[in-house]
């Protein structure tokens, strides 16, 4: 008997905007099939009869329609085509090859092992835990995915980013628009580059009395190691590096029952948690503010064990972060991948991240006036023309800012060696240490993605520190 030997379809998964799919029947020359694709509306409604593509309109229409009673011809191959339309809603189509027995065909055992229908498969053959098909449909149509990607941090009274006119403390760093289907392009990578300008890639206080340092660096006792660290990457100052673990997805869940003092909750569902996983707030209640993680998960009993005991409201709603790919994995079956991750302060000449200058001279006492505090903190090291040490040969350094104007020093000059030190009014002063700016740049890639809008955050607490001097 005659026989069709293969369906040659391309069941990757379809754009948003729809496209045309060709397809190829290879068969014995006087073998005679059907074919007929199923689209998933109207399979629920009404008629429940759903809707077939019917290949002379080239279109799907309502009730059943197919490419019937086709013979291959003497060479052995038939072709033709499938236009899908564009969608505004995911959706899911199945194709089938049939061979026509009262025409004496058969279907190869390539296709199948009996029977005459063909259900043409996925291409993706994985399978759920069941061993069933995760996607049993022959070809998916999705809608575009959406991936923010924000900077956050916690303190957002005080912080923003710089092209976040509202100063939220959580603004986008950029949005990925992904279309379905096989990647091509790059518009799964977001990439900040750094700049000096106001715009992309800066951190910022608020007003001048928010100034941010890099954490790592926050307590460097000899302002040699600083310059060293300064000078070492001489182009933009101190730096530190970061990738994916300082990026976090996050999810809520609602607290089934109070508790009090505990080291356990019990949740309406456990889904999508891990261990490891930081619980970050709650909306009634209280945690400790070293924020506790989630140590051992009873799913039969949606139990949580948590690192430090909590006072948790019945009903309350509960916020959990999860840290870097498998986190994002977890939460929301999102994998990405950070390349090029640094924070740098601005830099003033060789060394330094603030330059002002003196409002009135200095020769003794502690305090010191200059145009504008902007930028420094406790602990910065300074320089000044005509600035000496302090008692013990000690560098002199930023003990507090009182003001916009004003700050205190750690000492006094000393003066024992019968130097007259001295720095003049309008001279410039520099600061190593801190600043108003933080500059980011970084390159996040998104490997795959599921849902139609995910959110990733970029957490600034992680390498950044806020001081808020007055």
């Amino acid at each position: 008997m005659p026989a069709i030997q293969k369906l040659i379809l391309d069941t990757t998964d379809l754009p948003r905007a729809g496209a045309t799919r060709r397809f190829t029947i290879l068969g014995d020359p006087g073998s005679v099939f059907s074919f007929y694709i199923s689209n998933e509306n109207n399979r629920d409604g009404t008629s429940k009869v759903g809707s077939y593509y019917n290949f002379g309109t080239r279109s799907f229409q309502t009730g059943f329609v197919s490419l019937a009673d086709v013979e291959i011809p003497r060479n052995g191959v038939y072709k033709n085509s499938i236009v899908f339309p564009s969608v505004s809603d995911d959706d899911q189509y199945d194709a089938y090859l049939v061979a026509n027995p009262h025409y004496g065909t058969t279907l190869s055992p390539q296709l199948v092992t009996k029977g005459f229908i063909y259900h043409v498969p996925n291409a993706d053959q994985s399978t759920n835990t069941d061993g069933s098909l995760k996607f049993p449909s022959s070809i998916y149509q999705l809608t575009n995915k959406t991936v923010n990607i924000y900077v956050n941090h916690d303190d957002d009274s005080d912080i923003k980013y710089e092209a976040d006119a509202t100063g939220s403390g959580s603004a986008t760093l950029g949005t990925l628009t992904l279309p379905a289907g096989v990647i091509t392009d790059e518009s799964n990578i977001l990439k900040i580059t750094h700049s000096f300008a106001d715009n992309v890639g800066n951190i910022v206080g608020t007003d001048s009395s928010q100034v941010l340092s890099i954490t790592q660096y926050d307590n460097v006792d000899d302002p040699k190691e600083y310059l060293a660290i300064n000078e070492y990457e001489s182009a933009f100052g101190a730096i530190t590096t970061f990738g994916a673990e300082v990026f976090y997805a996050q999810i809520t869940k609602v607290v089934n029952g109070a508790t009090t003092s505990s080291t356990t909750v019990v949740l309406d569902d456990v889904d999508n948690l891990a261990t490891g996983f930081v619980l970050q707030t709650t909306s009634s209640g209280t945690i400790p503010t070293t924020k506790p993680t989630i140590t051992n998960i009873d799913k039969a009993s949606k139990t949580l064990t948590l690192s430090a005991a909590c006072s948790l409201a019945d009903d309350a709603t509960l916020t959990f972060r999860g840290y870097g790919n498998s986190g994002s994995q977890t939460i929301q079956n999102l994998s990405f991948a950070v390349t090029n991750g640094t924070v740098r302060l601005t830099k003033v000449g060789d060394y330094y991240n603030v330059e002002t200058s003196t409002a009135s001279e200095f020769a003794s006492g502690t305090t010191i006036t200059v145009v504008s505090t902007a930028g420094i903190k406790a602990n910065n090291y300074i320089n000044a023309s005509g600035l000496g040490l302090a008692s013990g040969e000690t560098p002199i350094k930023v003990a507090s800012v009182t003001n916009a104007t004003t700050f205190e020093v750690s000492g006094a000059q000393d003066t024992s060696d019968d130097q007259d030190y001295e720095v003049l009014e309008e001279v410039n002063v520099f600061f190593a240490g801190s600043s108003q700016k933080a500059i980011i740049t970084v390159t996040v890639t998104v490997t795959s993605v599921d849902q139609t809008t995910s959110n990733l955050y970029l957490d600034l607490t992680k390498f950044l520190t806020l001081t808020d001097n007055f």
